[in-house]
């Protein structure tokens, strides 16, 4: 399954469409192999997680070599 978040009101609406949900879904698919369901959400900011800038900092840095 697919979990999207979107803020309320205009864009929530603009990606609650059954063909635009079904295009994510074809994509899932695609670089799955398998059948995904995506269901929409409206973003909740109060429940986002956040990290810390030192946190971020563990991550090791990543370097995309011949790209065009």
């Amino acid at each position: 399954m697919l979990t999207l978040e979107a803020e309320g009101g205009f864009v929530y609406n603009r990606f609650n469409r059954a063909e635009i949900l079904q295009r994510f879904s074809d994509c899932a698919a695609e670089i799955t192999g398998r059948s995904v369901n995506t269901i929409l959400k409206v973003l909740d900011p109060a429940k986002r997680e956040t990290r810390s800038l030192d946190e971020l900092k563990k991550f090791p840095e990543t370097h995309v070599i011949g790209q065009s």
